[in-house]
């Protein structure tokens, strides 16, 4: 029931609305005849009313069904897995389809379900003419099958251009070379940019870094180089990366590194975080207490008299020391309470920072 007066007073509203903004003149030129003015707003209601009538049974139509056809076919050259793309007009029965689906040149493949479609995974190359045909009666989710067969040539594209770093780690020892291998394919030139990651921001970098994001305003030492990357097209190549000649001088401690393309957009290439240092840390937290020890990563010796500091996720100082001669700081009776839990340890010296 209390939908129903809901309703009414909507169509009150609309009523006193329309009488009031678009026959308010209208009603004015009615005065002088007094007759008119109960035939004219009477013509108004029913118009209204014939109006919301119409709308409410337009807004319970459904949509037709479109037959099931096969909407489009291209190929995309991704290097790890070039696949050709069959979109449809309604979702296919995965699970069926690949008996439907034939290759010429004739080639071992496997489908996947897409958007809109599947995606046919094999070994194509670029610049090469492939027939796909689609065979009559492939049955979709719904039910429906294909009435007429589909068949077009496509010829693959050069493989998409890629700037990836080619390992995953992020630690360099000091003793290493201080290059990094970046893979690249079909583009001549790379831009590197390198930000040094200041030691109170690093809390911040790890709060808000995701696998597929890395805060860039965290440091405001930039460098930036183009590279020449002499490869051949559609060939993959590494591209060794040299942060002492990038830097002008021996890299230390934790850098935010981009490779991409000049010019491409900003979240294309790759990003990851190299730390170069030397030190080691091996922290041990046992009630009230905890222990810090600092070694070499290069001679395993201990690291003296290196300042050690603790923070909160809030990016809170909770403690500060330096360690022995035997690379120890032993932090006793701390309240860890309300903010105070650990999240982050740093170890740094004047030339060196873990």
């Amino acid at each position: 029931m209390l939908s129903i007066y809901k309703r009414k007073w909507v169509w009150i509203v609309v009523l006193f609305l329309i009488i009031n903004i678009a026959g308010l003149l209208k009603i004015i030129s009615l005065l002088e005849h007094e007759d008119n003015i109960t035939s004219y707003i009477n013509k108004k209601v029913r118009q209204v009313l014939f109006i919301g009538k119409k709308a409410a049974v337009d807004t319970t139509k459904k949509p037709v069904e479109k037959d099931f056809v096969v909407k489009n076919i291209y190929p995309r050259m991704d290097a790890e897995n070039p696949y050709i793309n069959i979109r449809f007009s309604q979702d296919v029965d995965i699970e069926k389809a690949k008996g439907y689906i034939a290759i010429s040149p004739d080639l071992p493949f496997h489908i996947e379900k897409s958007y809109s479609g599947v995606n046919i995974y094999s070994d194509f190359k670029p610049g090469v003419k492939y027939t796909v045909e689609v065979l009559k009666s492939l049955p979709s989710e719904k039910g429906d099958t294909l009435k007429d067969a589909f068949s077009k040539e496509v010829v693959t594209p050069d493989y998409d251009s890629m700037v990836e770093f080619k390992v995953p780690g992020m630690y360099m020892s000091l003793r290493g070379n201080y290059t990094i291998p970046v893979e690249v394919m079909n583009t001549d030139k790379i831009e590197v940019s390198i930000h040094k990651v200041y030691e109170n921001n690093i809390v911040y970098l790890l709060n808000y870094k995701t696998s597929y994001s890395i805060p860039h305003d965290i440091g405001l030492d930039v460098y930036e180089k183009e590279i020449d990357t002499g490869i051949e097209r559609n060939v993959a190549k590494d591209v060794l990366l040299d942060l002492k000649s990038i830097l002008n001088k021996e890299p230390r401690g934790l850098f935010f590194i981009k490779v991409n393309e000049p010019d491409g957009y900003y979240y294309g290439g790759d990003s990851k975080l190299v730390l170069i240092t030397d030190i080691g840390i091996v922290a041990k937290k046992s009630g009230a207490d905890l222990l810090v020890w600092l070694n070499s990563l290069a001679t395993t010796n201990p690291i003296p008299f290196t300042t050690v500091k603790v923070f909160s996720k809030t990016n809170q100082q909770i403690l500060q020391g330096t360690t022995d001669e035997n690379g120890i700081i032993h932090f006793k009776d701390v309240d860890w309470s309300g903010d105070k839990k650990p999240y982050i340890i740093t170890a740094s010296n004047d030339y060196d920072l873990s």
